[in-house]
């Protein structure tokens, strides 16, 4: 064998080598460029693969609160709603209680006791995402389990008509659990107790309270009309601290998206390709690729003539 023969030999099977490895690396470049991915896989990361996962890890949980308290703000804007409208209702029903004792006349405190109840039993049976919202872990069914007024008139107690969870419900959004919104009882007692009471006053009275108003009656309705000042009281209150919870949900839903950007950030620093380098290496390596191809075809036509020439 001639000397020509083994150095071109020799430098066809480096071109060829040197061609295979500048093909394979622009397929994963391109890859690359493709997925925006540095690797295929985690196998492709190496060591910097656990921290990957653990990283993805902690963006998972970190999304799921987030969606939490997306989702927690709704139904915190459907408590405020509910414990405004029963506010309300009480407000308006004391009114018409001390508008009846001024004008000695209760005729129509009948009427303004059936609107104060439909709106107190609509706001406690309020329900946000098929769940009740006054009902604590007990997610299902309503909270007042009376339909109407005579039902809560006949009720034994105005605790008996509570139909709840013995705890609230709890959420935690990272920072350790905390009760999303007060059980039905625990806002609302006082006013049912007025409502039942009053109702019992008026069915006592045969259905109407009369005109003029009897001594005993006025007696009754001036201390309904503090009570309903006192239940409006408790609704404010449990309205307000829903609306400082509120606040500080939708603070740690905006901390917890930010986190969520952050580590996907930390994830994409280590696994996301840097596209503008990519580009820079294909283009650089195709030039490579050329170099080399054209070398190839330059020395697999050499034979012992042309070297002799």
């Amino acid at each position: 064998m001639s000397i020509n023969s083994v150095s071109t030999a020799f430098f066809n099977s480096q071109a060829i080598s040197d061609l295979k490895r500048a093909q394979a690396e622009l397929a994963d470049l391109q890859r690359q460029m493709g997925s925006e991915r540095k690797a295929n896989d985690l196998k492709g990361y190496g060591l910097t693969s656990s921290r990957i996962l653990s990283v993805q890890d902690m963006i998972a949980k970190t999304d799921a609160r987030q969606q939490t308290a997306v989702s927690l703000s709704g139904r915190l804007t459907a408590t405020d709603v509910a414990l405004g409208g029963a506010a309300d209702a009480a407000e308006t029903l004391r009114l018409a209680v001390l508008d009846a004792i001024g004008q000695d006349n209760g005729q129509s405190l009948a009427t303004n006791l059936q609107a104060a109840f439909d709106a107190a039993k609509q706001a406690f049976n309020t329900t946000f995402e098929g769940e009740a919202v006054f009902g604590g872990e007990r997610i299902e069914g309503t909270p007042i389990n009376v339909a109407s007024l005579a039902a809560l008139a006949a009720a034994p107690s105005t605790a008996s008509i509570f139909d709840e969870a013995a705890r609230p419900k709890m959420v935690d959004l990272g920072d350790g659990a905390f009760a999303v919104s007060p059980r039905a009882s625990e806002a609302s007692t006082g006013m049912f107790d007025v409502l039942r009471q009053l109702k019992q006053l008026i069915d006592g009275a045969g259905g109407t309270l009369p005109s003029p108003l009897t001594s005993g009656q006025k007696t009754s309705l001036q201390g309904f009309a503090n009570s309903l000042g006192g239940a409006r009281q408790t609704l404010l209150l449990a309205q307000g601290q829903n609306g400082e919870l509120q606040k500080a949900v939708e603070t740690k839903a905006t901390v917890l998206s930010n986190q969520s950007d952050t580590l996907s950030k930390v994830v994409g620093d280590v696994a996301n390709a840097d596209l503008a380098e990519v580009a820079t290496r294909i283009s650089a390596t195709q030039v490579q690729y050329e170099a080399i191809a054209q070398t190839f075809a330059t020395i697999s036509k050499l034979s012992l003539l042309d070297y002799l020439s």
